[in-house]
This record gives structure tokens, sequence and C-alpha cells, in this order.
């Protein structure tokens, strides 16, 4: 997710627009890496959020708000003495890279007045803040880094300020045609690879859009690259960055699967339609805010279904092994007569038996006197080896029925769990993770550690969107309804729809229970448009030929005192489809 040079260079386009000549209102620091400056111009205001988070730098105008601390850090408070209520002269973009100047005339204690730089660098780890005075001396940084840090380059107060080491790059708009087609002769790489690793600003994303914009196979070696197609390169990064200047570029934001993959300030034709979908943007704040936001989401419903789905995983793991051993324990319940014919004919034969013998071959007298082996334990006397396999034969004829139906009921907990444990991954709503959590609340599957010192769910929000679903909308106008946990499942399939209306379940894997509407004039795509989404909302929804059963309503049963959404069902026919998100989200229309 690249904040490259020609994404600062939109956003300094567009903060000179908007924010030049504002005053500086108020200064916030939320956290320790993060500033948050509120402009007034007139009655308008905007606030800037400035993040050098090592893992997320970058600078957004937002409307989102931050909770501060009750004491402000000690870089706060330098930043309101120099520069609030100051004013915004311009925004300033260095060398095409990732650093911006926000240059501010202000009033110093006696009212004279003074120029301030507040110098931002989003360098990935190295991001900083820095303010500077107008003789270039820095003042304080939100990073400090003195030589046992950095020996090449301190941020300290007092120290001249100086720019970080360009790493052998250069500015490509500083580069005349030849230039550029001489540094490609003299190369053997990628011309992606050349273009991102000697030029300021480029991304590897951007240098492959250049490539492919141009013609050129991002992948293709520099020696074989001639001066036309060096020519026509050169010409798509130059006239790239005026468009960026002129605003003629869209800010995008790319999703896969629902989560936010990418943003720049441009329709990168690099991510393809088929697999990602774009959202366009009037402003490149607008893109930067929604895809942290949605990151954001993103990464903190990743962090609430994590311990959820390590306590599925463990559940199903458990399950399993217990299944294993009630399999085991009904295998040698199949065989509970041979202990009575081992006890009868131990008995008929004691005299023959002597305590400390490990085994005994004898005369069967069930089987015409044929020999039978029959295995003892030394340390018993003859006839408590005879009473032990009559113990055998009483417990494994009383336990097979029993296990049996403990058989059964190990299977459909283990259905349960991993229809829970796809529903928490195709979980894209802080609601139905916590609803998934009530439900497993109520099966018995959360102790004291889940329950406690977090915040206590809402159970009327909870009890509201499990009477809700998901609905679709198929190209000839047919209604699909589906859930996206067990209890909506339950609740789709046994009171939101009719005994005429279609069922629709990925085969033999956990998934959404699909219910097609049935107005008496469906057809054959309808049919394949509800299996597809019934595939897509299941474990398979990455495979291809996904079976899915499809039966009418009437012919689903739910299993008496199974978990929430556990159904048989019969008079099925199965069809075969490949989910393919895009059509999914097209026919998609509302929760």
């Amino acid at each position: 997710m690249p904040f490259d040079g020609y994404v600062a260079r939109a956003l300094k386009c567009e903060l000179n627009a908007v924010l030049k000549e504002s005053r500086i209102d108020k200064i916030y620091q939320p956290d320790k890496f993060q500033l948050v400056l509120r402009f007034k111009r007139g009655r308008e205001t905007r606030k800037l959020l400035i993040s050098v988070n090592s893992s997320l730098p970058y600078i957004a105008m937002t409307e989102m708000d931050k909770t501060n601390p009750s004491s402000p850090p000690l870089f706060c408070m330098v930043l309101r003495k120099h520069l609030q209520g100051g004013f915004l002269s311009e925004v300033v973009q260095y060398d095409n890279d990732r650093i911006l100047f926000f240059d501010f005339h202000t009033h110093d204690e006696m009212k004279f007045s003074e120029r301030k730089r507040l110098v931002v660098e989003l360098m990935g780890k190295h991001s900083n803040i820095i303010l500077v005075d107008s003789e270039g001396i820095i003042i304080d940084s939100i990073r400090r880094i003195p030589s046992t840090i950095s020996r090449q380059r301190q941020v300290l107060p007092g120290l001249a300020y100086d720019f970080p080491p360009d790493q052998d790059k250069i500015n490509i708009e500083e580069c005349i045609c030849s230039d550029f087609y001489e540094k490609i002769q003299f190369g053997n790489t990628d011309v992606y690879k050349m273009i991102y690793s000697n030029y300021k600003g480029i991304s590897p994303i951007l240098a492959k859009e250049f490539c492919q914009r141009s013609g050129i196979d991002p992948h293709s070696n520099t020696a074989d690259m001639d001066s036309a197609s060096s020519k026509k390169l050169w010409e798509t990064i130059i006239s790239f960055g005026k468009s960026i200047d002129s605003g003629n570029e869209k800010p995008t934001v790319f999703t896969e699967k629902n989560s936010p993959k990418d943003f720049h300030a441009t329709e990168l034709e690099t991510y393809p339609n088929q697999i990602y979908e774009r959202e366009n943007f009037n402003s490149i704040s607008c893109a930067i805010d929604r895809f942290y936001i949605d990151k954001n989401k993103a990464a903190n419903l990743a962090a609430k279904s994590s311990n959820l789905n390590k306590l599925v995983k463990s559940r199903i793991s458990q399950a399993s092994n217990k299944l294993q051993k009630l399999h085991d324990e009904y295998t040698n319940s199949l065989d509970y007569e041979k202990y009575k014919i081992y006890g009868d004919i131990l008995l008929a034969n004691i005299h023959k038996v002597k305590q400390g013998m490990e085994s005994i071959s004898l005369e069967n007298f069930y089987d015409e006197n044929s020999p039978i082996e029959i295995p003892l334990d030394n340390r018993l006397s003859p006839s408590k080896n005879a009473q032990k396999y009559f113990k055998k034969y009483n417990k494994y004829k009383n336990a097979k029925l029993q296990l049996h139906k403990q058989i059964l009921i190990a299977k459909s907990e283990i259905e349960y769990l991993e229809n829970v444990l796809v529903n928490l991954e195709n979980s894209y709503e802080f609601t139905n993770i916590a609803a998934i959590k009530e439900e497993l609340k109520k099966e018995g599957y959360l102790g004291n550690r889940f329950s406690q010192n977090k915040k206590q769910t809402n159970t009327k929000e909870i009890d509201k969107f499990n009477k809700m679903h998901m609905s679709f909308l198929t190209e000839n106008g047919k209604n699909i309804i589906a859930g996206k946990n067990s209890s909506q499942n339950e609740r789709v399939t046994f009171k939101k729809s009719r005994p005429g209306d279609f069922w629709f379940h990925a085969k033999n894997m956990p998934g959404s229970h699909v219910v097609l509407v049935n107005d008496g004039s469906l057809l054959e795509k309808d049919f394949m448009d509800a299996a597809s989404i019934a595939a897509y909302y299941s474990k398979g929804r990455l495979s291809s030929n996904v079976p899915v059963d499809c039966t009418e309503i009437r012919n689903v049963k739910k299993i008496k005192g199974a978990g929430p959404g556990l159904v048989t069902y019969s008079g099925q026919n199965t069809l075969y489809v490949t989910p393919q998100e895009k059509e999914i989200q097209k026919m998609k229309s509302m929760d």
C-alpha cells in the first residue's frame, strides 16, 4: 500500500487548494505518533490527520474524531506554542518524494512575524514530524533521533535540519529523456525495478503501472528496451505527474474480498477488475481516509474474531479426538461376542490355565473345536481372567447403542463448530462477531475468560441482527435470502421461507443456508445464481466446481437437540458452480 511520492504530490495540490491561508486553530496529539491539526477559514473548519506510525504513515484530511489524552504530550505543547494561531502559507513537496513541508507564518511572544516549517517525512519506520524555525534549526520532533540510534543523521532540538539520505535516487522530473534512456541501457534488470530503484517517489506498484500504460511488460529486461520504448515510458511518467498537478486523475481505493487492499491517486490498471473492487473519490484525502478507516476496522475485526477463531478450532480439535476414541470403542464393541466366548472356554478349561501365562490355545466348542488363542493377564488367576472377559462382554454389549448415539452427537458438534468457523471467516461486521460470540456462550462454549472485562454486548442489537439476513436479486429479478450465522441460517430456513421455496447448501461442507423464493417463474440461471451464493458463503468459496445441493424447503428438517442451523434434507439435486465475488456483490441488495 504505497503512500508514494505521487500520492504525496496529489495531496500537496489538494491541501494547497483547501487549506492555504487557513488559521491553525487547535493542535492535538491523540497518540504517540499521530497529530491532528484543526484549521479554520471563515466559518469552515477542517481537520488534518498526520500519522507517522512506522507501519501506517500517512496524511489526510479527516472527519474522524480521535480520543485525546487528558494531558497533552510534550511535542504537542511545543507545537501549540509555536504554531497555534498561525496561518498556513503553503504546502511544498520535496523532490517529488514522500516529504511535505507545511510552511506557516506566525507571531512570537512580542507579536513579531515569524516563519515556521513543519516537516512531515513519510518514510516507513523512519517517518517523522519535525518543527523547524526560519533558519532551518530544529525546534523539536515527534521522534528524536540521537547518534546512538543513527550516526548518519541526528534529529534533535538545536541541530540544523538535514534531509533524509536519498539512497542514490534522483527526481525524474529533473531528467531529460536521453538521461532516462542511458540509465536503462546500463541496467540489467526488470524494467519496473529499474524505475523504482533509481527514481524518487515511485513505488513498485506505480512503476508497474507506468510500464503497463506504455505497453511494456514490467518484467521485461532493460537490456531489451530500445530508444522508442524508453521515450514512451519516460513520456508516460512525465505526463502522469502533470495530470496529478492538474487534478485529472481519479483517487481510488481497491478492495479484495471486502478487505481494503490498496489506494492511490489514480485508477491503477495493474489491479485487474476481475479480482479487485474499486471505488473512486473526488478527493485524495477522502480516498486515504476511507482506506485507513477500513483498514483499522478490518484489523479490529480480525483482532476481535481471533480469540473466537482459536477457541472454535480448539473445540473442533477436541471433538475430533473424542470422535476418534468413540470410533475405536465402537469398533471394539462390534466384536463383543468374542469376550463371552473367551470367558466360557476359559471356565470350561479352568484346570488347564495357570497363573502367569500370557495366552493359551484351547478348543473352541463354539466352532467345531477349532483351536483358539486366548490372551491372558499374567497377573490374574484363571478364574479372574474369565471374569474379566465377562465384564468386557457386558460393557461393550450395553455400550454399543450408547456409543452410536455419542458418535452422532460428536459429529453434529463438529459440523456445528465448522459452520461457526466459516461464519467467523465471512464476518465483516462487529455485530455479526458479537452475535456469534453470544451464540457460542448460549451453547456453553465460552467460559469466564471471554465474559470478563470486555464491553458488554448489546443483546438487543444482537437480537435485531439475528432477525436480519443477506438479500440478493438475480438478473431475472428473483429474490434470494441467506444467513450470516447459525441463528440467521435457522431463521432463513424455517421462518422466512415457504414449503415450495428452494433451499441451497454447499455439499458436505459448512456454509450459509440460501433460499431462492419460488414465484412460479424461475429460470435455470436463477438456480445457478443461488447455488453460487451458497458456494461463495461456504468453506469452498475459493474453489472451482463447488458442489451445491438444492431441494425444496419442505424436504429440510431440523436435527432435534442439535445446535442452531443444523439440518437434514432429502430429495436434493446437486449443482456445480464456481463462485465469482464480483457477480455475488452485484446481486447483493441489502442486509
